[in-house]
């Protein structure tokens, strides 16, 4: 990475814009031209940059760097930047998978001209000799790296976590999802953090919420680039989505058409009732489901953060918090 702090705080917010649109899951299979589309709404919202979830730990959803150049240039023709976000396991499965990882991440940044964004979080609590190791990896690595992850390090044993990885971190995007985790911002750089990129959440499934709010709130604390969580909320709602634009500064297009996909017909679903001692990563191998965090976690979202709201916890630490009693779907 870069060595000077300022200068790579300048070219992350220079790579991002004002504000970032993350793609979720929906993702995964999407053809070029569904990229291309994506980058079209994300503009007409006023968006400047779109960050798909390109890499799910050692699995690379884009396939080959070839096609991930593909995506880029598919996406910059709209007039729309690409920064792709992975989400990293890490620990969870060893310093092989870290290792691993960090060379998929080089990857991208290679094939994504020098910026990747790493998801990372339940995985990492307390794992501090983990980011040590991840830092080292990444810390040679020509690029730009934003991390996002939570908004309250010191609730998630982050502390240690956050000061291994800043040496190879340019920008951080804390997880800024309800009115609450908002308030938090200062334990981050009270930590020597400068370069925050915070990220709002579109809807109020963490609890109370105005991302409006909250964007003038970024912009009263000097910030420059927000990032929205996630696609589908704003296409729901894309006069939000260019409000929020607006407010940071960005000029809309009158009138821009926005594209909504076509409906299709949901799947039946099953449902699951949580027991005493589960984990969502038991419930899936008991339920032959291939990825507890996309196929429990992602899908079950809204009731495993109400779950733990209820129980007294600002967030579910990203499903390692659920209860007896719990609906799941899958």
């Amino acid at each position: 990475m870069a060595a000077s702090v300022m200068t790579n705080c300048q070219k992350a917010t220079q790579m991002a814009g004002r504000v970032v649109l993350f793609i979720g899951t929906e993702c995964r299979t999407w053809s070029i031209a569904d990229f291309a589309s994506a980058a079209r709404n994300a503009r007409a919202m006023g968006v400047d940059t779109i960050s798909p979830k390109r890499l799910d730990g050692g699995i690379p959803w884009y396939g080959d760097a070839a096609r991930l150049r593909q995506e880029r240039a598919a996406v910059l023709a709209e007039g729309c930047g690409y920064l792709p976000f992975a989400y990293c396991y890490g620990p969870r499965f060893g310093e092989a998978q870290i290792a691993d990882e960090c060379r998929l991440l080089a990857e991208m940044m290679a094939a994504n001209d020098g910026s990747i964004c790493a998801d990372m979080e339940v995985e990492w609590n307390g794992h501090v000799a983990d980011a040590e190791r991840f830092e080292q990896l990444m810390r040679p690595v020509d690029g730009l790296l934003y991390v996002t992850s939570w908004s309250d390090p010191r609730q998630q044993d982050w502390l240690g976590v956050t000061r291994a990885l800043a040496p190879c971190v340019n920008a951080w995007v804390p997880q800024q999802y309800d009115n609450w985790l908002a308030t938090q911002e200062g334990q981050l750089t009270a930590l020597g953090e400068t370069c925050v990129q915070p990220a709002f959440d579109l809807t109020g499934e963490f609890g109370a919420n105005d991302p409006f709010a909250l964007t003038r709130q970024a912009l009263s604390r000097g910030h420059t680039t927000i990032w929205l969580w996630e696609y589908q909320p704003a296409l729901r709602n894309p006069n939000l989505t260019r409000s929020i634009a607006a407010a940071m500064g960005n000029q809309l297009a009158s009138g821009a058409p926005v594209t909504l996909p076509a409906p299709t017909r949901p799947p039946r679903q099953r449902v699951y009732i949580v027991r005493a001692g589960d984990t969502l990563s038991a419930i899936a191998i008991r339920l032959n489901l291939p990825n507890w965090y996309a196929d429990l976690y992602l899908l079950n979202r809204a009731t495993i953060e109400a779950a733990a709201q209820a129980h007294g916890r600002p967030n579910s630490q990203n499903g390692a918090l659920i209860y007896p009693g719990e609906a799941l779907t899958y």
